[in-house]
């Protein structure tokens, strides 16, 4: 018969395995090792998270926006979005390039 560790053992893999399962970690893009990233520069100080959002959300699917503040609260000027896939990244820099939110031309690039 098994011994106490090895049981430890089989129960514990079955648990996280079956945890995987329930939460679709390993199909989630959320849980992929590569990021796809969007640097968007050139952004004015009082634009906000959700002109951002309703611009790149019709392009692909957006994991998260991140918009670097200064010590002071003050917004820095540019964005971070990142895509699920390569393919919406390259979609959204393309169909971005000469785009203006409040009179000021946004210059998007990817980053890895």
């Amino acid at each position: 018969l098994l011994g106490d560790k090895n049981k430890k053992k089989i129960l514990k893999t079955k648990k996280i395995s079956f945890l995987r399962n329930q939460l679709f970690l390993h199909e989630s893009p959320m849980f992929s090792k590569r990021k796809f990233t969007l640097l968007i520069r050139n952004i004015p100080f009082h634009a906000s998270l959700w002109d951002l959002r309703k611009i790149f959300s019709p392009l692909g699917g957006i994991l998260s926006i991140r918009m670097p503040k200064k010590k002071d609260g003050a917004f820095r000027g540019f964005a971070f979005i990142t895509f699920c896939s390569l393919e919406e990244t390259k979609k959204a820099l393309l169909l971005t390039q000469r785009i203006h939110i409040y009179s000021r031309r946004l210059f998007p690039s990817i980053i890895a």
